[in-house]
Formats: C-alpha cells, sequence, structure tokens
C-alpha cells in the first residue's frame, strides 16, 4: 500500500542489486577508504576484495553506465529496490533502526540536468512526506549533513522522540530546522554535546530562516529536540556519474557529458 499508493508519482522502476559488491567499484569512487569500519569487507577464496553493500550507488551507476550514452527522450531514469543492508555500526540498538544488517528502500535517479535532478529530489521528500502523514508519524524534515554519501544538499526526516540519537536544532518562529551535526561540522560526540548546550536557547542567526523576513517580530529562538532518523534524500551532482563515465548525449550529437544524479 505504502509502495503503490504513496510512491506512484515518482514512475519509478523496481530492480534488485547484487548484495556483494567488488572491492574495485568502491576504489573507484575513492568511498573504499572513506566509508571507514561501517563498511564490511571480506575476501574471496582468491584473495580478492569485496564488500556488503551499505548503500549502492556505485553499482547503480556502474550499471546505468553500461548501457552507453542516454539520449534526452530517455531522461530522467529512476530505478529503486528494497533489499538487505549491511553497516558494522558502533551502537547497533534496538534491532531495528541501528542494526548491522536491516532491510532498506534505496532509489537512484539520472537526470541531464541539475534543474531536472532537484525537481525529483523534491518528489522524493514530498513521497517521504505522504508516507509519514499516512503513517500519522511525529516528524520533522532537517537539513543535515551528506557525510560518505557525497554531494552538497540533503535532508533526513526523523521522528521526534526521547530515545533518538540525533539532536535537532529548530527555530520557533522560523521554518529552520537542522541536524545539529550540519552546525558543528562534526560527528564527535564531546563537539555535539557542546553545541546542544550553546545553541539550546539561542537567537536564531540562520540567515535562510523565515524569521530573518520577520524582523520587526523579532528572530526566533532556537530549541534541541532528540529525533530517530527513518529516511534520507541525497542531490548528489555527479560525484558517481563521473567516476563510472555515466553520460548522457545533448541535442548537438557531440557533446557527453556526465547525468546528475539524486537518491
Amino acid at each position: 500500500i505504502v509502495r503503490g499508493r504513496r510512491g506512484e508519482p515518482l514512475a519509478a522502476d523496481k530492480l534488485r542489486l547484487p548484495l556483494l559488491s567488488p572491492a574495485e567499484r568502491w576504489q573507484r569512487s575513492g568511498r573504499w577508504d572513506v566509508y571507514g569500519d561501517e563498511l564490511i569487507r571480506l575476501e574471496d577464496r582468491k584473495g580478492q576484495a569485496f564488500c556488503l553493500g551499505p548503500t549502492f550507488e556505485e553499482e547503480i551507476t556502474d550499471l546505468v553506465a553500461a548501457y552507453g550514452p542516454r539520449v534526452a527522450r530517455e531522461l530522467p531514469i529512476k530505478l529503486y529496490q528494497i533489499s538487505t543492508k549491511y553497516r558494522d555500526e558502533v551502537r547497533p540498538r534496538f534491532g531495528l533502526l541501528r542494526g548491522r544488517e536491516f532491510i532498506m528502500k534505496d532509489l537512484y535517479s539520472f537526470h541531464r540536468d541539475l534543474n531536472c535532478a532537484q525537481e525529483t529530489y523534491e518528489q522524493v521528500c514530498a513521497a517521504y512526506r505522504r508516507i509519514f502523514d499516512a503513517l500519522g508519524l511525529d516528524y520533522v524534515q532537517v537539513l543535515a549533513d551528506s557525510g560518505a554519501m557525497g554531494g552538497n544538499y540533503t535532508h533526513e526526516f526523523q521522528v521526534l522522540a526521547e530515545v533518538g540519537e540525533d539532536d535537532l536544532v529548530y527555530c520557533d518562529r522560523g521554518d529552520f530546522r537542522a541536524n545539529i551535526e550540519t552546525l558543528v561540522g562534526s560527528d564527535d560526540e564531546a563537539a555535539l554535546e557542546g553545541a546542544v548546550e550553546r545553541y539550546s536557547g539561542s537567537e536564531c542567526q540562520h540567515a535562510g530562516c523565515s524569521c530573518a523576513a520577520e524582523a520587526s517580530a523579532g528572530r526566533g529562538t532556537l530549541h534541541v529536540k532528540r529525533g530517530i532518523e527513518v529516511g534520507q534524500a541525497f542531490l548528489l551532482g555527479t560525484k558517481y556519474s563521473e567516476c563510472f563515465q555515466a553520460l548522457w548525449q545533448e541535442p548537438d550529437g557531440r557533446t557527453r557529458s556526465p547525468l546528475y544524479m539524486a537518491c
């Protein structure tokens, strides 16, 4: 029901990617080293290195690239799967949201330009909101850090809960909402604890907050709540398509440019 009625406007095609990914793909993207200890690595009997997929940007981009440059009428391409993922979490909790093995929906889209990718990004965020509204969850959409995924624009969907692991900063008079990690620029626990004390009850100074446009009413006050991440959308740009040469052929018939990705 959720996949059909709530996700239908995305018009994405379903597929299933291999859970076992060769190290060469991750080395090609640069994430073999960047992803860190959460990446579960292993070798086959010949000594060839692999990992169990925590996420599948390398696999999907390599697949799209294998079909050669796309043309405008074939774009955008939207592909998704619902499959098992593996991450060696530092603090696996509750066996559901922070397990080492879990089932997750991941969708990847490929576009001819940034504007088209942004349009799909907004569609994905709207689909998440429809799903969580239908489930009756008390959630917020917050600015987030892209981490090892890459890209420079991302939002998390966080269910508000005292047992949550993430600290979320929000303005009581405006629309500013962010994971506190984006303000600190680090996931260091001591730094995050200090930031919670520093921001809680302080005046909102975020230039993009809607309270800035209502100067006569004064700036809003920042507050901090805890949340559990239940979804995230990324605007990845050309980070992976450049690595794997996932291209599209522009109308002049000669120029080939990297596809813009969102997920």
